[in-house]
């Protein structure tokens, strides 16, 4: 649906995370696309996890944060981070009146 939809203009987001502290963050925006894992992913041999970045390039630093050292991912929540990102982009605020009930479309900046 994604490849179908992406234009110049067209910007997606998705965020996970599970019950282990795993968080996957994907953006696509236009034809670039990059992704986040944490823990740090152990699959992709050579390759350092912020080559992978894409358009979310500009919070290396603030990804970096979670990744320092242990004492750093106890102080620094990914997901509130990723939430963070998605929120500067995007303009859209997930609140709990947004995670609480099913949407088919979320409000707009001006919302």
């Amino acid at each position: 649906m994604t490849d179908r939809l992406a234009g110049d203009g067209f910007r997606h987001w998705r965020l996970s995370f599970d019950i282990e502290g795993n968080t996957v963050m994907y953006a696509r925006y236009g034809n670039a696309e990059g992704f986040l894992e944490h823990p740090e992913p152990g699959w992709i041999p050579f390759t350092h996890w912020t080559d992978h970045l894409g358009p979310l390039s500009a919070y290396t630093e603030l990804f970096l944060k979670g990744y320092d050292s242990e004492e750093a991912e106890a102080e620094v929540d990914i997901t509130a981070v990723c939430l963070a990102v998605i929120e500067a982009e995007s303009g859209v605020r997930l609140d709990h009146e947004l995670v609480d009930r099913p949407h088919s479309l979320l409000p707009g900046p001006e919302a």
